[in-house]
């Protein structure tokens, strides 16, 4: 091939790839110019070849002075796409959510009733983000709520405690909360004729209730702990349940001694004894176990679950193929059996050996303390140990298991405990002879 007239090709130096040994000292300024014109040489990814005149080769390795910059990508604008659940991959701004909640909050009071239920929707979906949850309550949401409350469409009512239930999830939300008084209107709302609404209002004070300052409220009133044991013997369906866990979500709170013993006087004992037997719902027996073991810790609820047929009816949930079941009543028949009357009773009816053998094998450690304190307990009457002789083996093999050694932790304690017991004999006499002169 001819050069163009008036011009000649000037020889390049060599190039080489990266990382490529060197094959002499560059022919310009030394080895570093070298390289680094052996990088300028390389084509970019949008490099454009040289315009050359017919019959002139392109030099390799070349890319023109002003090559074309890369193509903009700008990010797609987002939409204002409507909240669903059903769509977690459509993401909407936490701003552009924020700014919707005066608006919202507003519309909570439109006169049309279509407009209340749309908007308490888009106030839940509102107040299901943290930043949107504040901004919704410093706009006023929890006032507006509390009135739609009283609102005589039941959806309306039914929306607004799901939005009160968001509202509730952390302890900031029931501090203002109570400063509303919104915790007193649901309480109030327990008896609202509709389950629908009920139900929802029991889920949102279920929610609440984690709180220690909203039990601390509920206790301090001791006719709305009464009136949670009266909506757990009337209510039915799922209702029954929720009652029962509000029930002991508030007992476990400080200072319940007042309410307990006013619900033992009111006859709640007796009640949680007849949903034992009488429900069909398992987790109903599991609530109604709970609330009982809670109960029996004073000494007149122990007499009175014991009169009530108690102790059986926890004896024969033992065998439940529910395992909240069986944990709720190994806690409650742990309680009772402490007292002598329960444990004359115990060693009767709830003895069985197999039982207490199968639930030793559960793998659960609560539920493992549980029944070797019932276990203890019942051993302390002399007919109830004879009865339990066959567990000794599997005691001792458990203890050995951990090492041989009762008090390393809290379970080897428990297992050297109830072995202690079990293997307690009875004395020939009643008192110790007097020591001799």
């Amino acid at each position: 091939m001819g050069n163009l007239p008036g011009t000649a090709r000037t020889p390049l130096p060599p190039a080489r790839l990266p990382g490529a040994a060197a094959e002499g000292p560059s022919l310009f300024f030394g080895e570093g110019w070298g390289r680094a014109r052996a990088r300028r040489s390389r084509p970019g990814p949008n490099a454009l070849p040289l315009p050359t005149a017919p019959g002139v080769s392109q030099p390799r390795n070349t890319r023109p002075l002003c090559s074309p910059p890369p193509p903009l990508t700008l990010a797609q604008p987002t939409l204002p796409l409507p909240l669903s659940t059903s769509a977690p991959s459509l993401v909407i701004p936490t701003l552009t959510l924020c700014a919707r909640a005066p608006t919202q909050v507003r519309e909570l009071g439109h006169s049309s009733v279509v407009v209340r239920q749309k908007s308490l929707v888009a106030a839940r979906e509102l107040l299901v983000v943290s930043q949107c949850r504040v901004q919704c309550i410093m706009a006023g949401c929890i006032p507006a709520l509390v009135t739609l409350l009283s609102d005589e469409d039941v959806v309306v009512r039914e929306r607004a405690a799901q939005a009160l239930q968001l509202v509730g999830v952390n302890t900031p939300g029931c501090v203002h909360l109570l400063s509303e008084r919104a915790i007193t209107k649901l309480v109030g709302m327990l008896c609202d004729p509709d389950a629908v609404v009920r139900s929802a209002v029991f889920r949102a004070l279920l929610e609440a209730a984690h709180s220690a300052i909203v039990r601390a409220e509920l206790l301090s009133s001791i006719d709305t702990v009464l009136q949670l044991m009266r909506s757990a013997k009337e209510e039915d369906g799922d209702r029954v349940d929720l009652a029962l866990q509000l029930l002991r979500s508030v007992l476990l709170g400080r200072q319940q001694e007042a309410a307990v013993e006013a619900l033992v006087a009111d006859g709640a004992i007796e009640a949680c004894v007849d949903l034992l037997w009488s429900s069909v719902d398992p987790k109903a027996q599991e609530g109604a176990a709970w609330v009982l073991h809670l109960l029996t810790v004073p000494e007149d609820g122990k007499a009175r679950a014991v009169a009530s047929g108690g102790v059986q009816n926890l004896a024969k949930l033992l065998s439940s193929s529910h395992g909240g079941v069986v944990k709720a009543s190994s806690a409650a028949l742990m309680a009772i059996t402490v007292s002598a009357q329960s444990k004359n009773l115990a060693a009767e009816c709830a003895s069985d050996p197999e039982v207490y053998g199968a639930l030793l094998d559960s793998g659960d450690d609560e539920l493992l303390m549980n029944v070797l304190q019932v276990v203890s307990n019942i051993c302390e009457n002399a007919g109830g140990r004879r009865r339990l002789q066959p567990l000794q083996p599997r005691l001792e093999r458990m203890l050995e298991a951990r090492g041989g050694v009762a008090d390393v932790d809290r379970l080897s304690g428990h297992l050297g405990q109830t072995l202690r017991q079990l293997l307690f004999e009875t004395l020939p006499y009643r008192e110790l002879p007097a020591a001799q002169a």
